[in-house]
């Protein structure tokens, strides 16, 4: 399980990097970190979309 302090700053961090990926939505390893991010945050259908995104763009699709 995951420290309380470390969800506290995943929660800060996802706004910020939501914010990011509206502005660089190409960026394959912004989506690779917003899977991770989800996957610690509990949310296992945003985390699997992001890294679907992810290898989207890295396969160029």
């Amino acid at each position: 399980p995951i420290d309380e302090s470390y969800k506290e700053k995943f929660q800060e961090a996802l706004p910020l990097l939501e914010r990011l990926l509206s502005m660089r939505p190409k960026d394959a390893d912004l989506w690779e970190l917003a899977g991770r991010l989800y996957a610690n945050m509990n949310m296992p259908e945003k985390s699997k979309q992001a890294f679907e995104k992810s290898d989207q763009l890295r396969k160029g699709e």
